[in-house]
């Protein structure tokens, strides 16, 4: 009954993850925190998978329940993986396609696994999923290793994350996360140590080897659901904004790399000249993004001005970030002559749409 009652927990607390890494999507739209949410999607159906099983009555489809929730389940490890590698790249590196590699041998692992399926009181209880080769169970070794190696990275990545925020918030939160990965990581390595040694107690692999993962797995919800836009951290740069005329004179601007200091003056007219060309060609209003040498610049431009936002590599939300500081400065009555409070006025409302990309 207290096993029954332990994976109902982990059913019911894997869905409110899903839900807050939605929610977290939604708000943000940032596509690691949709890897995220997929990859709990995944593991949600293993453990309703599993559950069904043990209240299905019939060996026969419990075991098939059963290996379903050990293929599904192992899905998931990619997802994690592939949020914590896009989170400090935006490239597809050769470790990710090492890794799925690993992902892909556990799945085969589990699959054609031992499982010791027993019927009490109309409800199965089952093994865990083992996989031995000369008294080694390859599949719990393999589990343990690619986890360490995510929670190893993802601790990497926070580390790396707190080191270039600014902000008290959100260097509270990724502390939590650091901590709640060490303990992780750190139970996990006992684990290895002992599977190596055949000394690992198989009866407890749940709360020895699921534990810290599911620890693992609450700590990047938490920072996530806290923090949705903290992937763009360490994966973009801005070097700063720059508010135009038609007409390619500077209204304002907001430098954040000294880089932008020294061209700024020189890019109004080139970037008048391409926002007419554009709109010539394609209609009013528009949405581009021009690649200089060393950075892009991405634009936008109404009737009255054009903002321009200069970063080292153009994703989505810096064409969202450009179009909404857009909106806001067409409802402005730009004056002939730009004072200290109109350029007060407009670096809120650039401050203000920049804030996602600085969490």
């Amino acid at each position: 009954m207290i096993e029954l009652l332990i994976n109902l927990a982990l059913l019911i607390v894997s869905l409110l993850m899903v839900y807050l890494l939605y929610d977290a999507y939604r708000r943000s739209r940032v596509q690691q925190v949709f890897l995220l949410f997929v990859g709990m999607v995944f593991l949600s159906i293993g453990f309703l998978a599993d559950l069904l099983g043990r209240f299905s009555g019939s060996i026969d489809i419990g075991y098939v329940l059963f290996k379903f929730y050990a293929g599904i389940a192992t899905l998931t490890l990619f997802f994690i993986k592939a949020y914590v590698e896009l989170s400090r790249r935006q490239d597809i590196s050769y470790e990710l396609l090492l890794f799925s590699s690993g992902v892909g041998a556990l799945f085969v692992f589990r699959i054609f696994s031992e499982i010791d399926i027993e019927i009490e009181g109309g409800i199965l209880r089952r093994s865990g999923f083992l996989y031995y080769v000369d008294g080694y169970d390859l599949a719990t070794i393999l589990l343990v290793i690619l986890v360490s190696w995510v929670i190893l990275d993802a601790l990497r990545l926070a580390y790396m994350q707190l080191k270039r925020t600014t902000r008290k918030f959100t260097a509270k939160v990724l502390k939590i996360e650091i901590a709640l990965f060490s303990v992780s990581s750190a139970v996990l390595i006992a684990d290895l140590i002992l599977l190596l040694l055949k000394m690992f107690p198989v009866q407890a692999a749940q709360i020895y080897v699921n534990s810290p993962i599911f620890l693992s797995l609450f700590a990047f919800t938490f920072a996530t659901y806290k923090l949705p836009y903290l992937p763009y951290l360490t994966t973009q740069e801005v070097y700063g904004v720059l508010i135009l005329n038609r007409e390619g004179l500077i209204i304002t601007k907001k430098i954040i790399k000294h880089e932008l200091e020294k061209s700024a003056p020189l890019l109004g007219g080139f970037i008048s000249a391409v926002a007419s060309a554009l709109e010539e060609a394609l209609g009013t209003g528009g949405l581009r993004h021009v690649e200089l040498s060393d950075m892009h610049i991405v634009m936008s431009w109404g009737k009255e001005t054009i903002v321009t936002v200069f970063v080292s590599r153009p994703l989505s939300i810096h064409y969202v970030i450009a179009n909404n500081i857009l909106e806001e400065l067409e409802r402005l009555e730009i004056p002939e002559i730009i004072d200290s409070s109109f350029e007060e006025k407009v670096g809120t409302i650039i401050t203000k749409h920049l804030a996602p990309l600085f969490p």
